[in-house]
């Protein structure tokens, strides 16, 4: 047995605005066996993942990973950054090369119930109708955790049918419940 080969570079998985999922090939990427030479170890691959962050902040490639397994996530990343990841295999004989990096960025971060109240607070509109578009699954949910599931609920003459789908004017109804939060304080 001996140095595995040059390995090819991680392929990328879901994305998220703080996470990014690697996963690299399976197959053994080992040299031919030498006949006759003697064997050590467990034989299995083990690889080594290193990240580093593109731009200005970057400090060079560091060590995120190193283990058995064919998949990783990368968690606690920054939004909006772009960061290279390279792999490296490793047997009882020694390294392989590094792969050629991949670059990949982390998407934009998703707007919060939070980010709502405050625009909503500073009376900026435009933030509003930013945030509104997103909130639409968090608002659906949140009115059904409210009210029975097979019920019909009224919030300013707009019904939302929850056998069928939130999509009836979600927007007026997260309005409609932080204002009626506000006021109750």
């Amino acid at each position: 047995m001996s140095v595995p080969l040059r390995p090819d570079p991680p392929v990328v998985g879901k994305v998220t605005y703080n996470s990014i999922e690697l996963y690299w090939n399976t197959e053994e990427r080992e040299a031919s066996p030498r006949s006759g030479s003697p064997t050590k170890g467990d034989h299995r691959l083990r690889y080594t993942i290193q990240e580093e962050e593109v731009g200005s902040r970057s400090k060079g490639f560091g060590n995120v990973y190193s283990g058995y397994s064919t998949s990783n996530v990368f968690e606690g990343l920054e939004p909006r950054m772009q960061y290279r990841y390279r792999l490296r295999c490793m047997n009882d004989n020694g390294a392989s090369a590094w792969s050629s990096a991949v670059v990949v960025m982390t998407t934009i971060k998703p707007k919060t119930s939070e980010d709502l109240q405050k625009a909503v607070m500073k009376g900026d509109v435009d933030m509003v109708k930013k945030i509104l578009p997103g909130m639409k699954e968090f608002v659906c949910q949140e009115l059904r955790n409210t009210f029975a599931v097979n019920q019909q609920v009224n919030v300013d003459l707009y019904n939302i049918n929850f056998l069928n789908s939130c999509t009836i004017r979600v927007e007026l109804v997260i309005i409609a419940l932080i204002v009626t939060s506000l006021n109750v304080k």
